[in-house]
Parts: C-alpha cells; structure tokens; sequence
C-alpha cells in the first residue's frame, strides 16, 4: 500500500509542476503598447475677395510692410496677401509690385465721416 501511496503522490506531483509550468494553462500573448496618433491640419485663411476681384497695384516702398499698406488701403493683411498669393506677409521687398483689392481707400484720401443731422418736422 505503501508504494501505490507512492505512486499517487510522485503523479500528483508531477501534474501539479506540468500544470504550473504552463503546459495547458492560458496562452501569454506579448502586445506592444497601444500608441495615439496625433494629426495635425493647416487651415489656410479665408478671404472675403472674390477669385475675379479687380485690383490696383502698388509699388512697395523700402520700409512697407503688408500691415501698413493694408491700414493704408484701409483692407486686410489677410485680403493682400490672398490676392497676391504669398507665401509669408512678412517676405516683400522695396520694388515688389502688389494687387490691392478694388475699392481701397487710396493713400492720402479721405473719407468724409462726420456727425449727420437730422431736424424734426
């Protein structure tokens, strides 16, 4: 009795460390960890001008900037440069030629905006 006692034991034993090793146990998968993609989008800027708009032009001056002929034409940075097609405001030279959208204010006019009056019957 002893050695079947025996016998059961060393076989239960020998499961136990088959089972423990991994033999029929669940399956281990390695994953890499999941990783975020981040996209980002360049919007270009809208513009208020029609694709036909009329223009005039006007020679840079040494000095000019696309905000200071804009406040003098009394239009947009973002007006000038659409028309124009450039790439980078800041990037114009003394002697460039731009298109200024029609119906700028031109420098040194003036518009007449004053108090307006009206008188009762």
């Amino acid at each position: 009795m002893r050695k079947r006692l025996t016998a059961v034991v060393v076989t239960l034993y020998t499961l136990g460390l088959v089972a423990a090793c991994g033999a029929d146990g669940p399956t281990v998968v390695n994953t890499l960890p999941v990783m975020i993609a981040v996209t980002t989008t360049t919007i270009p800027p809208t513009t208020t001008l029609a694709p036909d708009t009329e223009y005039q032009m006007y020679l840079v001056q040494s000095g000019d900037s696309v905000s200071y002929i804009a406040s003098q034409f009394n239009v947009s940075v973002v007006d000038i440069v659409a028309l124009n097609g450039l790439a980078d405001a800041d990037d114009i030279q003394a002697g460039q030629k731009l298109k200024i959208p029609a119906g700028a204010v031109s420098p040194g006019s003036s518009v007449a905006s004053g108090p307006t009056t009206t008188s009762a019957p």
